[in-house]
């Protein structure tokens, strides 16, 4: 009994546990509220509309990930760095980021907004080009959303970011409900762009808190160099995240090109559960590249994070797929063939947990490089096989394209973990 009291102690007072506990918390209760309210929305649009809400949902995001020019890690990393030993340069840095993140979100926001008419023809769906208007407005806060995060992560304030994420969830669920059954499709887009508003208000009355505490210091200006050297180190990560969002919103494109929005929808059902079962390494990256940016022994850490990586994701994919037929009637008699499809993709949380482990230690190490070439591999050949099958084959083209992302995400862990161990390798010597 002493032992467990004993351990029990140890884990408390563990900046680390206290940490990725907040940030847990806050995306359960969060994630957990925005996948009832998206629940709710398939069920009130049906298969055909919900398919269309995805992909406009995809697309935003995809966008707002390329807009932030790889700031939603670096600024963990540097914000780290420069408490540490630059802490008068703090709110240039803040500064800095924000202004980079702002520019290319309104720039991607306005020309996603002049070319909506065009897009939704692509699309094969011209009635929808007012949403994506309305859409376009997501880019900007969810970009600028996703920096303030990362920039909170570096002061390490997981409790203030796990409150924040709860309210986002709350709203949008309450939002959703009303919205959507007054607007339709509009409204579930508008009340994500309300949602995402109040997260950034929250979220910057934190991080004026936090840069009150350096307003006695001398302040001293970013200098050109440390710019190049930030968006140099921040290059690789913007492209690799750019080339994941555009795989993965062409390959979009080809399902609604060879197959219907109906596939979409039921793609998109599907993701939104593999977002849930991700949302322990999703929430815990900021804690988890805050803490590798500023530990010494980050072999054993990494050991560790692996193994609990793997144990979070494990256990919620068995019970997921045990209760795969429950979970499927919540949507409706419109989500035919939803099972298989739901259970594969789970299934891919798995190897994608764990691979986001052995990248972040290498972006850490200074190899962003090593993770981008890796991901242009595994992202391409899933576009290049899945155009394959859509069409020389008749299989569902959801199916077909979460089982060729399975078999791609297995062969990308094997190549970051080979990339790891020639790495550590070289050190060693």
């Amino acid at each position: 009994m002493y032992k467990i009291i004993n351990i029990f102690h140890k884990l408390k007072s563990s900046h680390l546990v206290n940490d990725s506990f907040w940030a847990l918390a806050g995306s359960a209760l969060g994630k957990g509220l925005s996948l009832l309210s998206s629940i709710y929305i398939a069920r009130f649009l049906g298969k055909e509309i919900f398919g269309e809400y995805g992909t406009i949902k995809n697309t935003l995001v995809y966008i707002a990930i390329v807009s932030t020019f790889g700031f939603g890690y670096s600024a963990t990393k540097y914000v780290v760095e420069y408490l540490k030993s630059k802490n008068d340069r703090i709110s240039s840095l803040v500064q800095v980021v924000r202004i980079i993140t702002l520019i290319f979100s309104i720039v991607l926001a306005f020309l996603f907004f002049v070319f909506a008419e065009q897009i939704s023809i692509f699309f094969d769906a011209p009635h929808i080009v007012g949403s994506l208007r309305i859409s376009s407005f997501i880019v900007v806060v969810n970009a600028i959303n996703a920096t303030q995060i990362g920039i909170l992560s570096g002061f390490k304030v997981f409790k203030k970011i796990a409150i924040n994420d709860i309210c986002f969830g709350i709203v949008v669920f309450i939002s959703s409900l009303i919205l959507t059954y007054i607007y339709g499709l509009n409204g579930a887009i508008i009340a994500l762009l309300i949602s995402y508003t109040l997260q950034i208000i929250l979220n910057e009355i934190i991080l004026r808190k936090e840069l009150l505490q350096y307003k006695g210091t001398r302040k001293l200006e970013i200098g050109r160099n440390e710019i190049k050297t930030m968006l140099k180190f921040s290059c690789p990560i913007a492209l690799q995240e750019s080339l994941y969002c555009v795989v993965h919103w062409l390959n979009t494109i080809l399902i609604i090109k060879y197959g219907n929005y109906g596939e979409v929808g039921i793609l998109s059902v599907s993701s939104q559960w593999v977002t849930l079962l991700l949302f322990i390494p999703s929430m815990l990256k900021n804690v988890i590249f805050s803490y590798m940016s500023s530990v010494d022994n980050r072999e054993l850490l990494l050991k560790k994070l692996v193994i609990i990586y793997f144990v979070a994701t494990f256990v919620p994919v068995l019970v997921l797929c045990l209760l795969s037929n429950q979970i499927c009637n919540f949507y409706g008699v419109s989500f035919t063939f939803l099972k298989p499809v739901l259970i594969i993709n789970v299934f891919s949380t798995i190897f994608i947990a764990v691979s986001e482990v052995y990248s972040y230690e290498l972006i850490v190490i200074g190899k962003p490089w090593q993770v981008f070439y890796s991901r242009i591999l595994r992202d391409s050949a899933i576009l290049l096989v899945c155009m394959f099958l859509f069409i020389y084959t008749q299989f569902q083209e959801s199916l077909i394209a979460v089982v060729i992302s399975l078999f791609f995400n297995i062969i990308y862990l094997g190549i970051l973990f080979l990339y790891y161990r020639r790495n550590q390798y070289v050190r060693e010597e």
